[in-house]
């Protein structure tokens, strides 16, 4: 048992309180003095990334001291920590790619901007997984890149249709389970930040995942497309179509369903995420690039490189069309795809086909 002693003690009271304390250690009692829950002091501040600035959204920041405090880091990476009693904290920040620690004395309002530098961090294979330097094979069937945008889920819960019935007849019953395994393996690299739920109807999915007759794709043998976006920049429907001739073949699933999860390319030609499907390629991802795919998951939509810092715009997300963004061309246009000769032509959809994509897919599922 324990016993809280209440009020302040004064005088001879002090005397009296400490004695009756002793006394009551003495008997096994556990005796606590009053704690301090409330004061005037407050922290608030951001919380980004050393180097480029990029905020942290959804990181668990927890202040023990004096009293104990928590907040989670908005999508611009700011947090308030407020009716703090002063004196020293230890502030714990713990994201999806790392946990960090810092030490405070807090007085008054206080100001903290958290800047963070992961371990083992690579700033090119950062750029390349987010898509901030989107590289793709261009009409000459040349590795490339521009400049892009980090775009990425911000649901926790995503909604997946297989389209098994209008699935060519080579592909085999087996494949169905064996792809949710990679959706498994992806709750497991974002630690469950976002699970993966299967429904059955293209109109109520997040992700559609379709199986094409041979040579449909032209020279892919896979594309992701992203569909739709919310206001905020994050992915709202995407649309990933394999070639049956290589349904078989897990690592190029791996490689679209991590451009539908927003992941880009890169220029290690033993990643799983290289633009061409080859021989020799890890079919998933290295321990390195996992602690990079959270990173990309740590840091909201809507972040560029081309014009330095900027925060994603604060958005609840909307359910209606009204969310929507308009299409960028250059995500319709398979640069996302899984090219399969390196002289293979690069295959671009006409404008007109945007319309009848996204009608397609909200009507039979195709």
């Amino acid at each position: 048992m324990f016993l809280r002693l209440k009020g302040s003690l004064r005088g001879p009271s002090v005397k009296i309180g400490m004695v009756v304390a002793l006394a009551l250690l003495v008997a096994g009692c556990d005796v606590r003095w009053p704690e301090r829950t409330q004061g005037s002091a407050s922290v608030h501040g951001r919380t980004t990334l050393s180097r480029g600035g990029f905020p942290l959204a959804g990181a668990a920041l927890t202040l023990d001291g004096p009293v104990r405090r928590q907040a989670t880091t908005a999508r611009n990476g700011a947090f308030a920590l407020n009716a703090l009693p002063e004196g020293r904290y230890q502030a714990t920040l713990r994201a999806l790619h790392g946990t960090y620690t810092a030490s405070m004395w807090v007085r008054g309002n206080q100001v903290f901007n958290w800047r963070v530098d992961p371990i083992d961090y690579d700033r090119e294979l950062f750029y390349e997984l987010s898509g901030l330097k989107e590289y793709y094979v261009d009409d000459s069937g040349h590795l490339t890149w521009e400049y892009g945008q980090l775009v990425r889920w911000e649901k926790e819960t995503l909604r997946v249709y297989i389209d098994v019935d209008g699935a060519p007849y080579q592909a085999q019953p087996t494949w169905p389970e064996a792809y949710w395994q990679e959706l498994k393996r992806w709750e497991s690299v974002l630690k469950g930040r976002l699970y993966f739920r299967r429904v059955h109807r293209a109109a109520d999915a997040d992700i559609v995942l379709m199986w094409q007759p041979h040579g449909f794709l032209g020279d892919h043998a896979g594309i992701a497309r992203h569909l739709a976006y919310y206001e905020n920049g994050s992915l709202k429907r995407v649309q990933i179509e394999i070639d049956v001739a290589y349904g078989d073949r897990l690592e190029l699933w791996a490689h679209e369903l991590a451009h539908g999860m927003g992941l880009g390319h890169v220029t290690d030609p033993y990643s799983v995420m290289y633009p061409w499907l080859d021989t020799g390629q890890r079919s998933t991802f290295s321990e390195r690039e996992k602690r990079h795919v959270r990173l990309v998951y740590d840091v909201p939509s809507g972040q560029r490189l081309s014009w330095g810092y900027a925060a994603a715009a604060e958005h609840e997300e909307g359910d209606g069309e009204s969310a929507v963004m308009p299409l960028s061309l250059q995500s319709m246009s398979g640069h996302r795809g899984h090219v399969t000769s390196l002289g293979g032509a690069h295959q671009r959809l006409d404008p007109r086909d945007v319309k009848s994509l996204i009608n397609s897919i909200g009507t039979n599922g195709r």
